[in-house]
C-alpha cells in the first residue's frame, strides 16, 4: 500500500510509505515527525522512532539528512543495521550520445548500510549522491523490542 504523506510539498514525490510483503519503503525526505504522525506509518517504525533515533536527532531532520550524516560509530547505525535497512540513491554518470557527445544521466542503485557509511558527507557530496528512500526488512523490525 503506498501513501503520500504531504501531496502538496513541492517534495510530495519523495514523502511516501511503502508496506509490501517484507520491506516498509519510506520516502527520504519524510521527517521522523512526520512519520510519527501519519496514521500509515508502522507501529512498530515508530516506536523505533520514539525510544531510539530522536535520541540523537530532532523530529523535524529528515531521514535523507539522518543517514547522509551517518556514521558507523553511532548508535543509530546499529539501529538500521537491526532492521536490515538499505538506501536507494541516485548518482550521475557520464553518458555519451550517438553524436558522441557527452551528458549527465542518472542510476539508481540500492547500498547497503555499510555502502553508505563508507563514504563521508563530503566525499558523498562530491560524488553527488542522493538519497532517495530507506528500506527496511519487517522481519529486522519485529524483532526490535
Amino acid at each position: 500500500m503506498a501513501m503520500t504523506l504531504n501531496a502538496h510539498d513541492e517534495n510530495g514525490d519523495f514523502k511516501y510509505t511503502i508496506d509490501d510483503l517484507t520491506v516498509l519503503y519510506f520516502g527520504a525526505r519524510c521527517t521522523y515527525r512526520e512519520l510519527l504522525e501519519s496514521e500509515n506509518c508502522s507501529v512498530q517504525f515508530q516506536r523505533v522512532i520514539r525510544h531510539w533515533l530522536l535520541r540523537s536527532v530532532e523530529p523535524d531532520t529528515s531521514i535523507e539528512s539522518h543517514l547522509y550524516y551517518l556514521r558507523k560509530d553511532s548508535e543509530d547505525y546499529d539501529v538500521f543495521r537491526h532492521l536490515k535497512a538499505k538506501v536507494r540513491v541516485v548518482l550521475p554518470v557520464q553518458k555519451k550520445s550517438i553524436t558522441g557527445k557527452e551528458k549527465t544521466g542518472y542510476q539508481e542503485q540500492v547500498w547497503k548500510l555499510d555502502e553508505l557509511t563508507a563514504l563521508s558527507p563530503e566525499e558523498k557530496q562530491k560524488r553527488g549522491v542522493l538519497i532517495r528512500e530507506l528500506q527496511i526488512s519487517k522481519l529486522g523490525l519485529m524483532s526490535m523490542s
